[in-house]
């Protein structure tokens, strides 16, 4: 038994009837109760979006987006919704600035006070919305309606969330109707003390009764429309009219006979995919400290970032060109590659560091695992005070450059890497794990999936194990403190291979995992002790 089976923060979470992991315990008991009420997964998953919305300010909300899959039991089916947003049509290159990494300058829209040109159109209502209406069996308004009451009558500010004011409050300081919500005499609202947000409650309860329409095509949108105007964003009525999510097809890749389903591609998830399929093309390891398990996932990771880019850089990427990156054949020439020494890879910029994911499985079998975002934590920093939303900042992350496909364009849909994996069995789900982190998320989910299919650990080791990245530079290995305690020559080993490694205090992640045991039928759930996740079965 390898020392990382002894890391476990809590028990595994039980039940007969579902199961929720999700990044806050209000959210994670929002979603039970949806269920217990006869709501099937797609209800609940929702239900605890939209609280994850009100008591996580800083990672999502309904001026942001995100991405479901989605697992029908009775028929079999996995479906991915997509609710990422788009560029408003008044947004073009010529508005932004590109900074050294090649993205847009967002620190130089927020210095002039343009930060709000950094938002894509709103998803997240518009794919709650289709979730429950293809999906699901409640109403948005019953689902939104724990949103609501926490949003009215408050909760208490966790840790986490004073934390995160802390560092955003220069971000923050800036925007009336931020700085009144969440500092008091310019200091971040201490943990233990109520947050109460009665603007976003009122718009929360409109759309509750009168429907999305009230946000997309009505009062809501009108006034986050006048937001945008007054300061500075291109956000338009007709962007808001025009939105729609779109459900796609997943892509599916293997690792040691588990069927993977994940995001289709150009939008990410091809990397996860890639990773796995690569590092199945090696022996089982002896355990998640072994230097040569740690080896090859740092230089696979290079290698799918390097394709990454590449397939972004390329205009005519269609296809063809993912099922080729897909293919035995490439897959078996990429971990050819894969040395006794490290190589050099090519650096890369960071992705938006704060989302949610949260999964979901119910009685019947169905499962939903959901991903959203606001980009930076708490967004562009701005809030309207009419409406109490905070728009996104995920244009932040496009390439400056209009004629990259991850560029600015007016209408486009920008690539992401939201790694909203189910694993399968024999076409039985088995499992799902995920974690927010930007890119890093390909690192560290499939880290846990490795945990769970290669080291035997339980739902909750998985997640609680401690983990490494491969660093944006290209050459150095970070570790989490912890690998460093459990695996003291660990660090001496991987320079051994050419690696410069790194012990960070800083965490990879936060995990969020729930499966089906295949022996029993009992629903299982793990949350990272890395943050403030709760999983909850009953």
């Amino acid at each position: 038994m390898s020392e990382a089976r002894s890391v476990q923060s809590r028990p595994v979470a039980m039940g007969q009837n579902g199961v929720a992991s999700t990044p806050h315990a209000l959210a994670s008991e929002a979603a039970i109760e949806a269920m217990k009420r006869g709501g099937n997964a797609v209800d609940a998953a929702v239900t605890a979006a939209a609280v994850c919305a009100v008591v996580q300010p800083f990672s999502s909300g309904i001026g942001g987006l995100g991405w479901a899959t989605v697992h029908d039991a009775a028929s079999g089916s996995v479906g991915v919704l997509e609710f990422h947003g788009c560029v408003p049509g008044d947004a073009h290159a010529g508005l932004f600035t590109s900074g050294a990494d090649g993205l847009i300058d967002w620190q130089e829209l927020e210095a002039r006070g343009r930060g709000l040109l950094g938002s894509l159109v709103p998803g997240a209502l518009a794919g709650w919305d289709e979730l429950l209406r293809k999906k699901g069996t409640l109403s948005l308004g019953e689902a939104l309606a724990s949103a609501i009451r926490f949003a009215r009558d408050g909760f208490p500010v966790s840790t986490l969330l004073h934390e995160t004011i802390a560092e955003a409050a220069p971000r923050l300081a800036p925007w009336a109707a931020s700085a009144r919500l969440f500092l008091k005499d310019g200091r971040a609202l201490p943990a233990g003390a109520m947050l109460r947000q009665p603007a976003l409650a009122a718009t929360l309860g409109r759309i509750a009764s009168d429907g999305v329409g009230a946000f997309y095509d009505g009062p809501i949108g009108r006034g986050l429309v006048r937001f945008h105007a007054a300061n500075g964003g291109a956000l338009s009525a007709r962007d808001l009219a025009d939105y729609r999510p779109s459900w796609r097809e997943p892509l599916t890749g293997t690792y040691r006979g588990v069927a993977v389903k994940a995001g289709p591609a150009p939008f990410g998830d091809l990397s996860f995919l890639q990773g796995l399929g690569i590092l199945e093309r090696f022996s089982r390891y002896a355990g998640p400290f072994d230097p040569d398990y740690v080896h090859a996932s740092l230089e696979s990771a290079k290698l799918v970032r390097a394709d990454r880019r590449a397939y972004l850089g390329d205009t005519g990427a269609g296809p063809d060109a993912f099922a080729h990156l897909l293919s035995p054949a490439y897959l078996d020439a990429q971990a050819a590659r894969i040395g006794a020494t490290a190589h050099r890879g090519n650096p890369e910029p960071p992705g938006p560091p704060h989302t949610i994911t949260l999964a979901v499985i119910d009685k019947a079998g169905n499962a939903v695992h959901l991903m959203q975002t606001i980009g930076y934590p708490f967004g562009t920093g701005a809030m309207d005070d009419e409406t109490g939303i905070i728009p996104n900042s995920s244009l932040y992350f496009a390439d400056a450059d209009p004629k990259l496909p991850n560029g600015v364009g007016p209408g486009k849909r920008l690539e992401q890497n939201p790694a909203v994996m189910m694993a399968f069995n024999e076409g039985r789900l088995a499992f799902i794990v995920g974690s927010p982190g930007g890119k890093t998320r390909v690192e560290t989910v499939r880290q846990m999936l490795v945990n769970i299919v290669d080291f035997g650990m339980n739902i909750q080791r998985a997640v609680d194990a401690p983990r490494f990245l491969s660093a944006p530079d290209g050459i150095t290995a970070e570790l989490e403190e912890g690998m460093a305690r459990f695996a003291p020559d660990l660090a001496g080993q991987l320079e051994a291979r050419g690696h410069r490694v790194a012990i960070v205090p800083r965490r990879f992640g936060t995990g969020q995992a729930v499966m089906i045991d295949a022996a029993t039928g009992m629903r299982m759930g793990g949350a990272d002790w890395r943050q403030e996740s709760i999983a909850l079965a009953y």
